[in-house]
């Protein structure tokens, strides 16, 4: 190793003590992501145009292909919503444990960095949640995430630019339709605070789209410039079996390098 990088590795664990990695929990020096993980969050094969994962080989997801329009001009995604990043999310969002939206916000920030034209974007809005849940839980969960990050940016953000005005129901046993029907309505920009703005918007999952299409629809009625959205992860559908199989070998794979 040359002086250069052992000089680098010292400075690196003084200004940042081991930490754990929010995806796959290993210790590392950082506040972020492993190298390992690191490496991960470019090899995902996303759509061009949204956050869906699509196979190998392929640049558009299926509604994409079909000239299926998103109203927000680009959408990323860093991860597959599967194994220790999913008990995060979940810890996260349902069991109290907000201490994870640092290194959440700091995965989407290079996530953003990456992928998406940051230097344009004015705010950065979290997906809202209604205010039954927000009394019920205490915290926004993305909010935070969206401090940190609109911090790490140097851009602004809003608790209430983007109001969820109408109680939902859960939707993870809804179909793609069905969650377009229940979101009708449900959300509302501050034209004041969003008005000629280019908006980044989170969320911690996509899975169909509805709710992020809801949102950006919302923003853009209330005089949005444009709206780009990331998220933590992507869930691979039940209709994407090809992708599924990929995932499936390539973990495989990978176990058997272990032994």
């Amino acid at each position: 190793m040359s002086q250069h990088k052992v000089f680098a590795n010292r400075v690196r664990q003084f200004v940042w003590p081991q930490s754990r990695c929010p995806v796959c929990g290993s210790l590392h020096n950082g506040c972020g992501l492993c190298d390992q993980c690191h490496e991960l969050l470019t090899k995902q094969n996303l759509c061009l145009h949204c956050p869906t994962i699509i196979p190998q080989g392929t640049v558009l997801c299926r509604e994409c292909a079909l000239g299926i329009k998103n109203p927000f001009l680009q959408g990323v995604s860093g991860y597959v919503y599967e194994g220790r990043l999913r008990n995060n999310i979940l810890n996260f969002k349902y069991h109290n444990k907000s201490e994870l939206h640092r290194p959440l916000a700091l995965l989407l920030r290079e996530l953003v960095e990456q992928r998406l034209p940051y230097q344009q974007f004015d705010l950065v809005l979290a997906v809202p949640v209604s205010k039954q849940t927000m009394e019920r839980r205490g915290y926004n969960h993305m909010q935070l995430v969206a401090d940190i990050l609109a911090a790490e940016l140097k851009l602004s953000t809003s608790p209430i630019a983007l109001r969820r005005v109408r109680y939902t129901r859960k939707l993870n046993k809804l179909n793609r339709s069905e969650r377009e029907k229940e979101l009708v309505g449900a959300f509302n920009a501050d034209s004041k605070r969003v008005f000629g703005k280019n908006i980044l918007l989170i969320d911690d999952i996509f899975t169909t789209g509805a709710t992020a299409r809801a949102c950006t629809e919302a923003l853009l009625a209330a005089g949005s410039k444009s709206v780009y959205l990331a998220t933590i992860a992507s869930a691979v559908l039940q209709s994407n079996e090809k992708y599924r199989k990929q995932i499936d070998k390539t973990r495989a794979c990978s176990d058997s390098l272990k032994l």
